[in-house]
């Protein structure tokens, strides 16, 4: 034992001694990294013995992979190996511990989520790994393998190495740069996490909600090629994988007690767009506050409230809808979890279904006694943000007493609730109490196993403002590590956005300061700049590393009385490259008071075409609250500035307000045309130059 501690210490010196020398033969001047990089895939070519070898893509990769035969591993002979490999992160790919030799793993282009143009074949060698230094090359290999071995297990440090595409610069919050699409894809808060949206297409065709019915229509040319009626409900959402349209709706159910909301999901094979086919109907009790699709697995969050008057009324459980069940099912109890020391009413109900055999694949659905509330997702995780009833004491002796319980501003405290996710597999995983209340799901982000939170407390809307802003962090457990609290006092938050390191906040009373604020060390988050400006941003997206749009309203303060009026529609463009001096290089503001756009509400409404560097969004154009038009604008937005390159606006035709037929829902493209989707008609541009070249009427 003695003369082996002995060696390692002669070992670890002689590493000090030659390091800078050894790290020239196996790295090249200002290369990010030593992995080996193949198309999509970077890897460790280089593995020690009883050491694992790593392999990550540039998309997430297929779950069942590694069971069915994508994903080969062959010996120096050609012989196949018999490996135990786990995908981490959904796109990591770890082999550990093989025999010392040289090996050739294999991937199937179609490994990962998105496939490949062709099979990779990589080629690596696992070395023994001595206690002794033999020779300079063994000292290479060693250097090589540690240090590729850490790069590979530590995502982060590809995020800040922009391997795939400036997506990876950001943190897994920031799906916003994405390399080029050759079609529009929802605006997702999450890379490679589906949210869904009113309209999606898969480049070939146009699926759309239009009142009660969902069309399917072509993109090029464009034709109505079918149609979908839900006869008692009204769509409310769309996601597809493969050739399965997913179609949301709500159901109020009467038949129970009390009545209750169901939320549903209708499965249907549409590869065959003239004649859709219905595959499977599922269903849970309660509101929707989340649904996402991930690696081919759906999720869906409903929050359901018990109410329980004298004798019990039916089964208190919540129950489940599923056309391949003959009658509805309630959860299991042994599926029903309370997290401790909770008090609550309501039930959090999450469902999980493997989508790539819809027609048989288990329906598998957990309750949770607790409240529902904002939600967020991550690759590993659901967060639940459950706001706390606040206590407004009345003017009267009776009122004072009784203490009332009343929803009014902000919360004072939140609930967050951490579900972890394995596949369909749910468990409950922490809880934490936080000061304040979110404003929407960009106000969460998880980041290096790092929970952050940015709250609100107080009311900024009365004149005696007693508003306050924090952005608290939590570790894996949900245990607070670190805070930064007293943010613009007196205002509250309007929107926030993560990436990586950094959090941009933007609060607002009478100005709108943007915050930089630094958050790499969990432990101390800090305020790096600020930049005050008239108006406020209800949206922030990133464009690059160093640049945000934000959209909102333009704003006037009345000299005599203080009062904020709200203007036109603000389009800003932020440099915080410089983070201790973030600056607004550009602006623009659309029409005036009444100006409406859902953008500022619903970040799934804005337009983003990368390849032209062109964004956009539907809005309904008022000056001084009278109508002048309706449609929406694209703007080309470099670093640079922000160009208005189409108005593709129906002027008013003396009307007082909008004609609900010519409002403008969304806008995506598909190969080189725009589309912009109406209640009853949708309409093709040119998607650079945004002249129109035709239309098709819904029938």
């Amino acid at each position: 034992m003695k003369s082996k501690h002995y060696v390692t210490v002669l070992f670890v010196l002689l590493a000090a001694a030659i390091i800078a020398s050894a790290t020239i033969i196996y790295r090249q001047a200002n290369e990010p990294a030593i992995l080996q990089h193949i198309d999509e895939v970077i890897y460790t070519d280089i593995v020690l013995e009883n050491q694992p070898f790593y392999a990550k893509f540039g998309s997430l990769i297929q779950q069942q992979s590694l069971e069915n035969g994508a994903i080969q591993l062959l010996d120096k002979d050609g012989q196949n190996v018999v490996f135990d490999g786990e995908i981490i992160e959904d796109r990591l790919l770890a082999i550990p511990e093989l025999p010392i030799g040289e090996y050739q793993l294999t991937i199937a282009a179609d490994t990962l989520v998105e496939p490949m143009s062709y099979e990779q074949v990589l080629d690596f060698v696992v070395y023994e790994q001595s206690e002794q230094v033999k020779s300079e090359e063994e000292l290479y290999r060693y250097f090589r393998a540690s240090q590729q071995s850490r790069e590979a297990r530590n995502l982060n440090d590809y995020a800040r190495h922009n391997f795939f595409n400036e997506a990876e610069m950001m943190s897994e919050d920031s799906s916003a740069t994405s390399s080029a699409e050759p079609y529009a894809t929802t605006n997702n808060q999450v890379e490679g996490i589906e949210e869904g949206d009113i309209v999606i297409t898969d480049g070939d065709m146009i699926y759309s909600i239009q009142d009660n019915k969902v069309f399917l229509t072509q993109a090029s040319p464009l034709s109505v090629k079918g149609s979908l009626t839900m006869p008692n409900a009204y769509p409310t959402k769309l996601m597809k994988y493969k050739d399965y349209l997913l179609v949301f709706y709500e159901h109020y159910n009467e038949e129970s007690y009390y009545g209750t909301m169901l939320t549903n999901v209708n499965i249907y094979h549409v590869a065959d767009p003239a004649n859709p086919q219905l595959v499977r109907e599922i269903g849970q009790e309660g509101y929707p506050i989340g649904m996402r699709l991930m690696n081919g697995t759906l999720y869906i969050a409903t929050e359901k409230q018990q109410y329980v008057e004298g004798k019990q009324q039916g089964d208190l459980r919540p129950a489940m809808t599923d056309s391949a069940q003959k009658d509805a099912q309630f959860v299991d109890y042994e599926d029903i979890q309370i997290f401790p020391d909770t008090q609550s009413e309501s039930y959090t109900v999450i469902s999980a279904m493997a989508l790539d055999s819809p027609a048989e694949s288990p329906f598998e659905t957990y309750a949770f006694i607790g409240s529902g509330g904002d939600f967020y997702m991550s690759n590993g995780a659901i967060y639940l943000a459950s706001p706390h009833s606040q206590i407004i004491p009345f003017m009267s002796p009776r009122a004072m007493d009784m203490a009332i319980s009343i929803p009014w501003g902000p919360p004072a405290k939140t609930t967050v609730y951490k579900y972890e996710l394995a596949g369909t597999k749910i468990t409950r995983k922490a809880e934490a109490v936080v000061e304040g209340g979110v404003l929407n799901q960009f106000s969460m982000d998880e980041h290096n196993g790092y929970f952050r939170i940015a709250t609100t407390t107080g009311n900024a809307s009365l004149r005696e403002a007693d508003a306050n802003n924090h952005l608290t962090i939590l570790d894996e457990n949900l245990q607070e590590v670190g805070k930064l609290t007293d943010l613009a006092r007196g205002e509250r938050i309007y929107s926030v956005r993560y990436m990586g390191d950094k959090a941009y906040m933007v609060t607002f009373k009478e100005t709108d300061p943007l915050f930089v604020i630094d958050v790499a060390d969990p432990r101390n988050p800090h305020v790096l700049g600020e930049l005050k400006i008239p108006g406020f941003s209800n949206y922030l997206h990133p464009i690059s590393e160093t640049h945000l749009i934000g959209i909102g309203h333009d704003t006037e303060v009345k000299a005599k009385d203080g009062v904020v009026l709200t203007k036109g529609i603000k389009v800003s463009l932020f440099d915080v490259g410089d983070v201790n001096r973030p600056v607004e290089v550009d602006s623009d503001v659309i029409g005036g008071q009444g100006t409406y756009s859902e953008v500022t509400n619903n970040h799934k409404a804005f337009y983003r075409d990368q390849e032209n560097n062109y964004y956009g969004f539907p809005i309904s154009v008022y000056d001084e609250h009278v109508y002048n038009g309706t449609g929406a604008v694209v703007y080309e937005i470099t670093e640079q500035g922000i160009d208005l390159r189409g108005e593709l606006l129906e002027k008013n035709q003396n009307d007082q307000y909008e004609e609900w037929d010519d409002v403008i829902s969304r806008l995506i493209y598909s190969g080189d045309k725009l589309y912009s989707i109406h209640n009853k008609k949708i309409k093709a541009y040119d998607r650079k130059t945004l002249q129109p070249v035709g239309e098709v009427i819904m029938p």
